[in-house]
């Protein structure tokens, strides 16, 4: 992008996904998916689609764990069925929104 006043080019952060491999967090022994983002003007674009796709590539190559989970939104569950999520366990409240753990096998090789 182009500032008007100034003429200098930027650079626009349009989404972010944050991977982490297992025992980065006490007690999880998976790959967790968070905070994954995208822009309100950039989500008909797929970009979501390709930040998941490609946290699992990364997944699948560094090969430390067989799943991979993270706290949906209840709203977004349907976004993670589609990559294969399923539900575990029950719901849990999660900075003031309900969330529910999702968990995806990673195939094995």
């Amino acid at each position: 992008e182009e500032d008007p006043a100034s003429g200098a080019q930027s650079v626009k952060s349009v989404g972010t996904i944050r991977g982490t491999r297992p025992g980065t967090y006490p007690g999880i022994d998976r790959y967790k998916l968070s905070r994954l983002a995208v822009d309100k003007a950039y989500r008909k674009h797929r970009l979501g689609r390709l930040l998941v796709e490609a946290l699992h590539k990364w997944a699948a190559a560094d090969a430390q764990a067989p799943a991979i989970e993270c706290h949906s939104q209840l709203p977004a569950m349907g976004f993670y069925a589609k990559f294969g999520y399923a539900p575990e366990g029950p719901q849990f409240d999660e900075d003031g929104a309900p969330h529910q753990n999702m968990v995806l096998r990673l195939p094995s090789s």
